[in-house]
C-alpha cells in the first residue's frame, strides 16, 4: 500500500507512535511502583466520616483502567514491531527507540542509501501500523 505522504510526514507519524509508546512504558512503570492494587488496611489512619467510602475505590478503579489502556497500547506497538522486517526494525531501533547518536548511520550507509532505507522503513512501519490503527487516527497524529 503506497501512501501519498512526504517523508517528513511519515517521520512525524512514526515519531508520535514511538513517543507515545515510550511514555506508556514509563507510566506503567510508575503505576506499578506507586500504586498498590490489593486491599489493605491502615490501623494508624483516623477515619473521616465525611468522606464516602467509594472515593478510594473509584480512584483505584480509574488507575487500573488507565494501566490497562497503557498496557494495550504497548502491546499493539510491540505487535507492530514483531511484524517488521529485520532491516526496518533495526532502523527503527537506531532512529527512534535508542536515539543516542543522531549520526549512527554514517558508518553504515551513504546519505542516499540512508534516505532510501528510511523511506522504505517508514512505508513498512506505517503500512503495518494501518493494520492496528485507522487512517484517520494516523492523520490526527499529523495534525498534533
Amino acid at each position: 500500500m503506497e501512501l501519498n505522504l512526504k517523508l517528513r510526514e511519515k517521520d512525524k507519524i512514526v515519531k508520535e507512535i514511538i513517543e507515545k509508546y515510550k511514555r506508556a512504558q514509563l507510566n506503567i512503570l510508575f503505576l506499578d511502583q506507586h500504586y498498590n492494587y490489593y486491599p489493605q488496611t491502615n490501623l494508624f489512619k483516623i477515619r473521616d466520616t465525611s468522606v464516602p467510602y467509594n472515593i478510594g475505590e473509584s480512584s483505584i478503579l480509574a488507575q487500573l483502567q488507565k494501566k490497562q489502556r497503557l498496557e494495550a497500547y504497548v502491546l499493539i506497538v510491540e505487535q507492530i514491531h514483531s511484524c517488521l522486517s529485520e532491516d526496518t526494525l533495526d532502523f527503527v531501533k537506531h532512529q527512534y527507540l535508542n536515539y543516542y547518536d543522531p549520526h549512527w548511520w554514517e558508518n553504515k550507509y551513504s546519505r542516499s542509501s540512508y534516505y532510501r532505507l528510511k523511506n522504505a522503513s517508514l512505508n513498512e512501519y506505517i503500512t503495518t501500523a494501518l493494520q492496528f490503527y485507522s487512517l484517520t487516527d494516523l492523520c490526527k497524529m499529523l495534525e498534533e
